[in-house]
């Protein structure tokens, strides 16, 4: 028979304790005797070990812990990341966004305060936008469904849908969030349409005449590298713009996580301990009801059955 392994010594005095073998005194003290000569024997050898063997006997514990140090900081970097750089690459892009803003609400707006809180209305109002959008579609259980690859039969079928074609056509709903949506699109033409006009404010001023000869003038009369200016400013804000509700819609999905999370944490557990508790209450009193039931049908079938006295005689 092979000898049992044991991972404590308590595993070890149950299992002899089990086998009719009890520790007494005398026991314990020469147990303890071996163990403190092991421990010499363990020092002893560990002070004549070379800095090589303890080297040896280390290097894949050094790697591991390099190895879960590195995995830390990893982790802690993408936390980090997730969690602060979301909010502060947010707030910047805003920032951008009414900076940018500003220039072309000041091309028809004097005062510079009341151009600086429109172009931060405007803002607010594109980012806020974003999370309206995403909270309507999230209560009313509505979603646009996975996007698919370009193909000329999607590209058909979208066609038929068009044109009313086949006994199967049904309609489609829109989005419960649609005037939302048409309103986000409004606003960010209008934060474009600002932004290049707010990088063009100077020449717009310098043109003399009527307004389609001045445009006439500044298409043709423009230089390369006001072109250049001009083009990169209005990606600049389009990027802005496009990067901030992007954000802005991350942001509202772990909204919902967390607080889907918040509202199903705690309480659910209490709540499934609570039942464990009651139902194993419950299955005992089964238990024993079968058992007194399983007894009364074992005498029903055993009518001629004497009960035996406590000493065995009848």
């Amino acid at each position: 028979m092979g000898q049992t392994q044991f991972t404590t010594f308590r595993d070890a005095e149950e299992f002899a304790a089990g086998q009719g073998v009890v520790l007494t005194a005398n026991d314990r003290a020469k147990i303890a005797e071996l163990q403190q000569a092991e421990q010499a024997r363990r020092a002893t050898l560990a002070g004549r070990e070379s800095f090589f063997d303890w080297f040896n006997a280390n290097y894949v514990r050094l790697l591991d812990l390099l190895l879960h140090a590195g995995n830390l900081l990893l982790a802690l970097t993408r936390t980090v990341a997730i969690s602060l750089g979301v909010p502060a690459i947010l707030v910047l892009l805003l920032l951008v966004e009414q900076q940018r803003i500003t220039d072309g609400v000041s091309l028809f707006e004097s005062r510079p305060h009341l151009a600086s809180f429109g172009a931060w209305a405007i803002v607010i109002a594109n980012t806020v936008l974003e999370f309206l959008i995403h909270y309507v579609e999230q209560i009313t259980g509505y979603s646009d469904g996975r996007k698919t690859r370009f193909s000329l039969r999607t590209w058909w079928q979208q066609m038929r849908y068009v044109l009313g074609l086949g006994k199967a056509w049904r309609e489609q709903q829109h989005s419960p969030a649609l005037r939302y949506k048409r309103l986000q699109a409004f606003i960010t033409l209008a934060i474009l349409v600002l932004a290049l006009s707010g990088s063009m404010r100077e020449v717009i001023a310098a043109q003399p005449g009527a307004w389609h000869a001045a445009l006439a003038a500044i298409v043709e009369q423009s230089t390369l590298s006001q072109m250049s200016t001009w083009l990169s400013g209005l990606l600049f804000a389009g990027v802005a713009v496009v990067s901030a509700q992007g954000v802005s819609r991350y942001v509202a999905m772990r909204v919902v996580e967390i607080l889907a999370e918040l509202r199903g944490g705690n309480g659910a557990v209490d709540d499934s301990a609570l039942d464990d508790v009651a139902v194993a209450y419950l299955m005992a009193k089964v238990a024993k009801q079968q058992e007194r039931g399983r007894a009364k049908h074992r005498r029903e079938e055993t009518p001629g059955l004497i009960p035996l006295s406590g000493n065995g005689r009848h």
